[in-house]
């Protein structure tokens, strides 16, 4: 387990779930990675085999056959119903302690983890320059995630070398503060005092949670 290079945070993040934040071709790669991560741990699929042996003088002729009996992870590539979709992603969350949890109290932010929202990043990147991502992924930039320090927002990277009588550091300032208040109140997922407070993650852990008991009802 565990050893492929790349694989999805969650397979609770499906691509349909995130093609509203993906560029095409970032869809079809996360989409290709999602499917492969889940096909890892699908049992094998199973065929019954038939080889037909023919004799022809001097020669033989040899002709196969294969009858799909269990799918198995080629079930992957075809077209499942909600609740099959639902059943076989909850099973992978069970079965994949790996991957880590799939709540976001930031979802609406191109981070994920980030108590500041998009407005604010972008406004930061009007103060001081800071080359935060706001709306999308820009493959020919490299991103620094640590120009904000929230538990101690003026010793922020992103605002070093500013004028701090400044009325653009005052304002720049002002709100990594704001973010290090809303942190305070609604923790990030990697944080040891986390509360899910998501309204879309705590619907889906009511549903991960049925879903487990409908599975472990059917043992």
């Amino acid at each position: 387990d565990a050893h492929e290079a790349i694989r999805p945070t969650s397979v609770l993040r499906t691509p349909d779930e995130i093609a509203k934040y993906l560029t095409v071709d970032q869809l079809k790669l996360y989409t290709l990675i999602w499917k492969r991560a889940v096909a890892s741990q699908m049992s094998d699929a199973v065929y019954d085999m038939t080889t037909l042996l023919i004799d022809a003088g001097d020669y033989q002729l040899r002709a196969t056959g294969s009858i799909l009996r269990f799918p198995g992870f080629l079930a992957i590539n075809t077209k499942l119903s909600d609740e099959e979709k639902e059943i076989l992603i909850t099973w992978m969350d069970l079965n994949g302690p790996y991957y880590p949890t799939f709540a976001c109290n930031f979802r609406n932010n191109i981070y994920g983890r980030s108590p500041l929202t998009n407005e604010e990043l972008t406004r930061l990147n009007e103060l001081i320059g800071a080359g935060f991502a706001t709306d999308g992924w820009d493959n020919n930039r490299k991103w620094n995630f640590s120009n904000v320090v929230f538990e101690r927002p003026e010793l922020s990277p992103c605002l070093a070398g500013m004028d701090k009588n400044s009325a653009a550091y005052k304002e720049a300032l002002g709100i990594i503060r704001s973010g290090a208040k809303v942190l305070s109140e609604r923790t990030r997922a990697d944080m040891t005092n986390f509360q899910m407070k998501d309204e879309n993650d705590l619907y889906r852990l009511q549903k991960y949670n049925q879903c487990k008991l409908n599975l472990l009802g059917k043992k």
